[in-house]
């Protein structure tokens, strides 16, 4: 244990003047009132600026909060940018660091650098902006909560770098996946962060330090307190678990905007089909003491900050992170399938070796619908296609949430688009021939 406590005092000693260079960002006295947009599940609710809004209410009822600009109006955008750059400097060989000083991180996939050296990238920057992560969030804290006594800071902010999916081949995916968590280099799946042994009651801030579009952010559910999807034993969302995108709000931000929600809302990666390299940096806090499962051991690196008198907070210096997760104390979701799914034996009239007989009527227009083991069917605008049932980036199953979004079919895990020919950037979906006879549709098999 003493040796654990020095190992502790030296990694602090050594980060001091990182989080000296970092909390001099943090001013009590800064006056900001930045534009900020709430969303629940059917849509924009809100629309007004910090000063005027209980950010706690929102996040405690389940809504998200998009805050324009707020990494550059609490002055921490300049500061990680040049951070970032200074490690690329150390990180990527000097072709690619100075692609970068250049053209900046969302073209980092044109010099295509190693997936070993974006690895260590990432590696390293996520440990040296721990002390920034707790400055920005008492700046957060203090100036949009309006709490000046304390709060817990997660140690561990992660910085997600996702490459364009033609980066991301099999091997690079493989060798990311070994050495990052998911979610650093390749996306994440549908999930809430409990599932990961984060507390209840933790607080997520997704912050862009690139443009993110809706091809290439994450998705969140709001309202979705206490209503888990079921999940397995690998923490992958079970394949019959419907998902409801009608509900679903999407990023769409510019530099330094971010994202408040809570970490029990149900939320995903989006699989980043755009032509930028997207960068952001994610980081997690609660407002009162950690919920850790009802167990009051700690498993993440979560520290007290308080707001003193002087002018800076304080950060606890000694972690009580366990070395060993507490197993066994995750419960599963109780599910959210099949509210908004038309049954496949509703659909189907018969079934033959080589065709299936369905009922057009009951086909509801731009939303994906099972009608056999492995197949889909779609209608839209008044013409009506048939897929194989999974899709090719990750096996989800297409009839549980796929929608019709642009003109193409959208994955209900990652929004991946398929065009209505089965085409993708992770592959073919097969297709297959659908007649209209009359008031039934006709798919053929084969």
């Amino acid at each position: 244990m003493l040796r654990k406590v020095k190992k502790i005092l030296k990694d602090y000693s050594e980060y001091r003047k990182d989080y000296e260079s970092a909390f001099s960002l943090f001013d009590k006295n800064l006056d900001v009132d930045l534009i900020v947009t709430v969303y629940d599940k059917s849509g924009e609710i809100l629309k007004t600026t910090s000063k005027n809004i209980d950010f706690k209410f929102h996040i405690d009822n389940g809504n998200v909060i998009k805050v324009d600009g707020l990494l550059k109006e609490l002055n921490y955008y300049d500061y990680l940018v040049n951070f970032l750059h200074k490690i690329a400097s150390a990180k990527f060989n000097k072709k690619v660091s100075k692609y970068l000083a250049d053209n900046g991180f969302e073209n980092i996939h044109k010099v295509n650098p190693t997936i070993q050296e974006l690895t260590e990238y990432i590696l390293t920057v996520r440990k040296g902006v721990s002390y920034f992560q707790g400055s920005l969030m008492s700046s957060i804290v203090y100036h949009l909560f309006k709490k000046k006594d304390f709060f817990y800071n997660e140690m561990e902010p992660n910085i997600r770098y996702h490459l364009p999916i033609t980066y991301m081949t099999r091997e690079n995916k493989k060798y990311a996946e070994k050495r990052l968590s998911t979610g650093q280099a390749t996306v994440h799946g549908p999930h809430i962060d409990s599932w990961f042994w984060h507390p209840y009651n933790t607080i997520n801030v997704w912050a862009a330090i690139g443009k993110i579009t809706k091809h290439n952010g994450l998705w969140v559910m709001p309202n979705t307190i206490g209503i888990a999807p079921k999940y397995n034993e690998k923490k992958h969302i079970e394949k019959d678990e419907y998902i409801n995108h009608d509900n679903v709000y999407v990023t769409e931000l510019q530099q330094g905007d971010a994202i408040i929600f809570s970490s029990e809302l149900y939320h995903s990666s989006v699989v980043n089909e755009t032509d930028i390299s997207r960068l952001i940096i994610s980081m997690r806090m609660t407002l009162d003491r950690p919920n850790f499962f009802n167990t009051s051991e700690y498993l993440y690196d979560y520290r007290k900050v308080t707001f003193q008198d002087s002018p800076l907070p304080e950060i606890e210096k000694i972690s009580r992170k366990l070395s060993k997760r507490v197993p066994g104390v995750i419960p599963f979701g109780i599910g959210t399938n099949n509210e908004n799914k038309v049954k496949a034996s509703e659909l189907v009239i018969k079934a033959e070796e080589d065709r299936i007989f369905v009922r057009k009527g009951l086909v509801i227009e731009g939303y994906a619908h099972e009608i056999g083991e492995n197949i889909i069917l779609i209608g839209y605008q008044d013409k009506y296609y048939a897929f194989n049932r999974f899709c090719p980036h990750a096996g989800a199953d297409l009839s549980s949430g796929g929608y019709i979004d642009e003109g193409n079919l959208i994955c209900p895990w990652h929004l991946l688009s398929i065009d209505l020919n089965g085409n993708s950037k992770c592959g073919k979906l097969k297709k297959y021939n659908v007649d209209i006879i009359k008031s039934t549709l006709v798919i053929h098999k084969k």
